[in-house]
C-alpha cells in the first residue's frame, strides 16, 4: 500500500522504512566478487585443475579449491538463511578441518565443468537469498561457523571474502 508521495505504509497507514542501501552494497561485492574469481579460473588450463596448490591441512588441488568454495558459500547460505528466521546459525563445536575433508570427498566426482556451474548456482543462490532482505535483516545475529556469534550482513561478506583471501593465498588473485 502507498500513501502521498508513493510513501510505502503497512496496514495500518503507518510509514513503513524498508531500506537497502547496505543490501545493495553488498549485492555489489557478491557480483564483483564472482567476476573476479570466474576471470581468474578461467584462465587456468586444465592441467592446472589437478595441479597441488596448498600444503595445509592437506594438499589440495585446484579443483578442491573450487569445490571448498560451493561446499562453503552452500552452507553460509543455509546459516544466513537459518538466522533470518529465527535460528542460531551454525552449531558451536563443528570440526571445520574435518568438515571441508568431508565436503571435497563429495565432490571428487564432479568436472571441472560442473564445478565452475556449481560456483556459478550457489552465488545465484546467495545474490537471490539477499535481494530478499533488508538492512534490518542484516542486523539478525548467530553463529557463524569459525567467527563466532555475527551478523547476517557478514556472514553474507564473508562469502565474498572468503574466494578472495583463498585465492590471495594460493598466488591466484593478482593485483
Amino acid at each position: 500500500m502507498f500513501g502521498r508521495g508513493d510513501v510505502p505504509l503497512d496496514n495500518d497507514g503507518r510509514v513503513v522504512f524498508m531500506t537497502k542501501k547496505r543490501v545493495e552494497k553488498l549485492l555489489a561485492k557478491l557480483v564483483r566478487g564472482r567476476e573476479k574469481t570466474t576471470m581468474i579460473l578461467l584462465e587456468q588450463d586444465l592441467p592446472a585443475w589437478d595441479m597441488p596448490i596448498t600444503d595445509a591441512p592437506s594438499s589440495w588441488k585446484l579443483r578442491d579449491l573450487i569445490a571448498h568454495f560451493i561446499s562453503a558459500e552452500e552452507h553460509l547460505l543455509l546459516i544466513a538463511k537459518d538466522i533470518v528466521a529465527g535460528g542460531g546459525g551454525s552449531p558451536n563445536n563443528i570440526d571445520i578441518d574435518a568438515f571441508n575433508e568431508e565436503q571435497l570427498q563429495l565432490s571428487q566426482h564432479l568436472t571441472p565443468t560442473e564445478l565452475m556451474e556449481g560456483l556459478e548456482r550457489v552465488r545465484d543462490e546467495t545474490i537471490a537469498f539477499t535481494k530478499t532482505l533488508d538492512d534490518e535483516k542484516l542486523t539478525f545475529t548467530g553463529q557463524h561457523p569459525t567467527l563466532g556469534e555475527t551478523t547476517v550482513e557478514t556472514i553474507i561478506f564473508s562469502t565474498y571474502a572468503h574466494q578472495l583471501l583463498h585465492l590471495r593465498e594460493t598466488n591466484y588473485l593478482r593485483n
